[in-house]
């Protein structure tokens, strides 16, 4: 197991962590190594996009500084449909209602069966509806 390894492994435990217990020691530990790991590897996908959203739910970066991040995975691997799934997440938050809903039919192109992805798409459609009737 290489250091990158490692350390993304020593991220996604600290990440799960804080989702559990919300602990700041966690959530800056989760930073750190994610930053850590793109550093020492920059072709570790979900660093990108796991990273964007630990900082963007922080208060760190914005929408547009999270979208970014998951436009970089999604070019460094344009097949992995997690990157297309958060960059869609990103997009729906930022009210790009059309460019949100290319991604998550992209990702489910790649994934077919993530419910996740299915739901997040319906949430970004009734969220484009209730936009147009306000």
């Amino acid at each position: 197991m290489t250091n990158a390894e490692k350390t993304f492994d020593k991220a996604v435990a600290a990440h799960q962590r804080y989702l559990l217990k919300s602990s700041n020691d966690d959530l800056s530990e989760a930073i750190n190594c994610y930053i850590e790991t793109i550093k020492e590897n920059p072709k570790e996908i979900s660093a990108y996009y796991r990273l964007a959203t630990l900082l963007h739910k922080n208060g760190q970066i914005g929408v547009q500084s999270a979208i970014e991040q998951c436009k970089k995975a999604v070019a460094l691997c344009p097949k992995d449909a997690n990157a297309h799934m958060y960059l869609g997440y990103f997009l729906s938050l930022n009210k790009d209602f059309d460019e949100a809903r290319s991604e998550f039919r992209s990702a489910l192109k790649l994934s077919p069966t993530k419910s996740r992805t299915r739901l997040a798409l319906a949430l970004t459609e009734l969220e484009k509806i209730k936009s147009t009737i306000s």
